[in-house]
C-alpha cells in the first residue's frame, strides 16, 4: 500500500466492516490506530507518523488483571484491581511492592484508594463524614463557606432528635435533647405530645412555625408545661393542656421561676432556678389547669401578640410579686395585641408589682378583667372590655379593680363595652395611696338585658387619691353613669351621655332667649369636682340678653333631696332674687311645669368671683314645701338673668346619687 500526503479514499484502508477490534496490522505487521469516521464506520488510518499504538500503550502503563479475589502483588500505580463487590477498582497509595492476600477486600487497609464514585458515595451518605467536607457559602457579599454541619448547627430541630409532631408519639426526650444540645431550638408544624416540664436552659430560643401551626400539648402529670430561665425567648407557638379537669391539677401552662419559691428548688431549674428577662411573642396559651401564665417575682420581661385564652382553675394570668418570691416584682411590657378571654375566676392577677405596662383585649372572662393586690406602684393598664364577669354576677364589683394596698402612679386606660359590673374602675376600701389616674370611655347599648350595671368610675378608699379626665360615658338607661369617691377625687373634660338625666349643657341644648349664639371657648373649669362647658356666654343685663332653657325632659326618680342646681360662671356679679316674675336684673329661676299650672324657684343670692367660680344649690332647699310631686312633674325650665359682664360656662340639674360627671361640648 503506497503513502501520501493528501489522503483518499484510495489510500485509506476501510474496515467498516470490522467492528470488533480497535487496532489492525498493516502490511508490514504495524498496528494501527481504528479511529471514527464521520458516516459511523471504522478507518485505519494508514500513515506510520500518525499512526497510535493504542494497545500497546494501555498496556504499557495500566494493569487491571490484579483482583481481591485472587489476590496478589502492586508494583506500581499502574496496578488496579478489581473488587466484586463494589465492582469497582482500587489502587495502592502506599509503599510498592504490596501484597494482599485471596479473598480480601478494600476495606482491609485504609490505603486502598478508589478509582470510582463507590466510595465517595458511601462516605456522603454517612452523618460523620459527609456533611463535614461539603462547604457552603451564601451568595452574598463577604460570605466565607462553611461546612454543613456548621451550618446545620446554628439552629436545631427537635426532629433532629426524634419528635415526630404526630400527637401521639411521646416528643419530651427530644425537646431536652435538643436543649442540652443547643439553646436555638426550631420547632417544625406539627402537634408534639408533652408528658413532663420542659426546663429552658438560660438564653433558650424556642421557635415554631406559627401559633397555628406548631403546638406543644401537655398530657399526663400534675406539673407546669413550660418553665423559662434567663433570657428565654418562646416565639410562635400554641401552648394546650389536654389534662382532664380536676382539683388535683394546680399548675400553669408557662411558668417564669424565682429562684426563692419554694415550691421548686433552684436546683431542679437550669440556671439556679432564675426566670429573668424573657419574652413570649406570638404564642398561644389554651386551657391551663390553674393558670396559663403565672410568674414569681422576677422582672423585665415582654409579651407581644401573645394571647391567653380559656384558663380553667384561676385567672387567665397571674403575675405574684409578693415578698417571699423576692419582693421586686415583675415588670412587664405587653405590647401588641394581646387577648385575655375565659379566665375561670378572671383575667389578670396582679399582686404586689411595680413598672407595668399592660395592653390587651378582655373579653369573656367569669370576673373581673384585672386584679390588683397589695402595693402597685406606676402600673399602667390599656384595654378593650367587654363581657366581663358571669351575666348577674357582677354587682357592686368594677371590671378593673384595685382591691387593697398602696396604689400611686397607677393608670387605667382603655374603652370599656356592654359591661356586667356596676363599675369600670373601682378602688377598693382598704386602698391607699395617690398620683392615680383613670381616662377611659364607657359605652353601655345593651338595655334589653336586666343585669345592666351603674358603669363608671367608684373610689371606696378614703385615702386613695385619683383623678379621672377625658372619661366619656354612654348609657342607655336612666340610672347608669355613677362616678363616686369616699377619697379624694378631681376630674377635667368628661362627659356623660344618659337620655334621662337631668344634665344639661348650654351648648347643646339649645338655650334660648335674647342672648345672642356668643359662646367662645374655652373656658373648661375644674373647681369643687365639677366642670365647666368648653365654651361660656357672655351676658349684658336684662332685657338686653338672658338665658332660658324650657321643656327639659325631666326623669325624677328621687325627692328634691337628690337634685342639685350647679352653676359656672364669673365676673364678679351676684345672682338672686328680685321680684316674683320673669323680670329681674339678676336672678336664677326654676319653674316646674304640672297639670295644675307652675311652680317657681327662686335661687337665693349666688355670687360669682373674677375668676371661674361653681354655685351648688340643693333644691331640697328651697321652698321644699312647694316642691310639685315628682310623678307630676311635666318640664323644667331654668331661667338665668345676670348683670352685664357676667360669663355663663355651665348651668345644670344634677341628681346627686348618680354621680358627678359634667359633659363638656366636646
Amino acid at each position: 500500500m503506497s503513502h501520501s500526503d493528501t489522503p483518499s479514499a484510495k489510500r485509506n484502508t476501510d474496515i467498516a466492516a470490522v467492528t470488533s477490534a480497535d487496532t489492525m496490522m498493516d502490511t508490514q505487521g504495524t498496528r494501527k490506530a481504528v479511529q471514527d469516521r464521520a458516516d459511523g464506520a471504522k478507518y485505519v488510518h494508514s500513515r506510520d507518523d500518525n499512526a497510535v499504538d493504542v494497545l500497546a500503550t494501555a498496556e504499557n502503563n495500566l494493569n487491571g488483571s490484579l483482583t481481591f479475589t485472587a489476590g496478589g502483588t502492586v508494583n506500581s500505580p499502574k496496578d488496579f484491581v478489581y473488587d466484586a463487590a463494589s465492582k469497582s477498582w482500587y489502587y495502592w497509595s502506599g509503599s510498592f511492592p504490596f501484597t494482599f492476600e485471596a479473598a480480601s477486600s478494600p476495606a482491609s487497609n485504609n490505603l486502598w484508594l478508589c478509582s470510582g464514585d463507590h466510595e465517595l458515595t458511601a462516605k456522603l451518605a454517612t452523618s460523620s463524614y459527609g456533611t463535614g467536607i461539603i462547604n457552603t457559602i451564601l451568595p452574598l457579599a463577604g460570605a466565607v463557606a462553611r461546612t454543613q454541619q456548621e451550618r446545620n448547627a446554628d439552629w436545631v430541630s427537635v426532629k433532629d432528635f426524634g419528635a415526630v409532631g404526630d400527637d401521639s408519639r411521646d416528643a419530651t426526650s427530644a425537646f431536652r435533647a435538643a436543649n442540652s444540645a443547643s439553646l436555638y431550638i426550631y420547632v417544625p408544624e406539627g402537634t408534639y405530645k408533652i408528658t413532663d416540664t420542659l426546663n429552658l436552659r438560660d438564653g433558650t430560643i424556642l421557635m415554631g412555625a406559627g401559633k397555628f401551626l406548631t403546638k406543644l400539648r401537655l398530657y399526663d402529670n400534675d406539673v407546669d408545661l413550660i418553665i423559662m430561665g434567663w433570657d428565654c425567648i418562646l416565639e410562635n407557638i400554641s401552648l394546650e393542656s389536654m389534662l382532664p379537669s380536676g382539683p388535683t391539677y394546680k399548675k400553669g401552662l408557662v411558668r417564669w421561676q424565682s429562684i426563692t419559691n419554694i415550691e421548686i428548688p433552684p436546683a431542679a431549674i437550669p440556671g439556679g432556678g432564675l426566670s429573668y428577662r424573657n419574652k413570649i411573642r406570638n404564642v398561644e396559651m389554651r386551657n391551663g389547669q390553674n393558670y396559663n401564665f403565672y410568674s414569681f417575682g422576677i422582672g423585665y420581661a415582654e409579651w407581644h401578640n401573645t394571647d391567653s385564652l380559656l384558663s380553667r382553675g384561676n385567672n387567665g394570668i397571674l403575675l405574684d410579686g409578693s415578698s417571699s418570691y423576692m419582693g421586686r416584682g415583675t415588670t412587664l411590657y405587653m405590647s401588641g395585641v394581646n387577648k385575655v378571654t375565659a379566665g375561670n375566676a378572671g383575667g389578670i392577677a396582679i399582686i404586689n408589682q411595680f413598672a407595668m405596662r399592660i395592653n390587651a383585649i378582655f373579653e369573656g372572662n367569669k370576673g373581673r378583667a384585672v386584679t390588683v393586690y397589695g402595693y402597685a406602684d406606676s402600673i399602667i393598664i390599656d384595654g378593650y372590655y367587654e363581657n366581663n364577669f358571669t351575666a348577674g354576677e357582677g354587682a357592686g364589683d368594677g371590671v378593673v379593680k384595685f382591691e387593697s394596698g398602696i396604689t400611686r402612679g397607677c393608670e387605667v386606660h382603655g374603652y370599656f363595652d356592654t359591661l356586667n359590673a356596676d363599675y369600670a374602675v373601682l378602688i377598693g376600701s382598704s386602698a391607699s395611696g395617690f398620683n392615680n389616674r383613670a381616662q377611659y370611655n364607657v359605652r353601655e347599648l345593651n338595655d334589653a338585658r336586666t343585669y345592666n350595671r351603674a358603669n363608671g368610675f367608684k373610689n371606696e378608699a378614703s385615702g386613695c387619691e385619683w383623678s379621672v379626665d377625658n372619661a366619656l360615658q354612654y348609657y342607655k338607661e336612666a340610672d347608669l353613669g355613677q362616678i363616686r369617691s369616699s377619697g379624694k377625687l378631681t376630674f377635667t373634660q368628661c362627659m356623660a351621655y344618659t337620655p334621662y338625666s337631668l344634665l344639661r349643657n348650654p351648648k347643646f341644648n339649645a338655650w334660648s332667649g335674647s342672648a345672642p349664639d356668643n359662646w367662645t371657648g374655652s373656658a373648661v373649669k375644674n373647681h369643687a369636682g365639677f366642670c365647666g362647658s368648653d365654651y361660656y356666654a357672655t351676658l349684658n343685663s336684662y332685657p338686653t340678653t338672658y338665658l332660658q332653657q324650657s321643656g327639659i325632659q325631666v326623669r325624677m326618680e328621687r325627692g328634691a333631696g337628690n337634685y342639685n342646681l350647679v352653676m359656672t360662671g364669673r365676673g364678679g356679679h351676684t345672682i338672686g332674687p328680685v321680684s316674683s316674675d320673669y323680670n329681674g336684673t339678676n336672678r336664677a329661676v326654676i319653674i316646674m311645669s304640672t297639670a295644675a299650672g307652675n311652680t317657681f324657684i327662686e335661687i337665693p343670692q349666688q355670687n360669682f368671683g373674677h375668676d371661674w367660680t361653681t354655685k351648688i344649690v340643693n333644691l331640697n332647699e328651697i321652698l321644699a314645701a312647694d316642691f310639685p310631686v315628682k310623678s307630676a312633674i311635666i318640664a323644667m325650665t331654668i331661667l338665668i338673668y345676670c348683670s352685664s359682664g357676667t360669663d355663663i360656662g355651665y348651668v345644670g340639674v344634677h341628681d346627686t346619687s348618680a354621680g358627678i360627671f359634667i359633659p363638656s361640648d366636646k
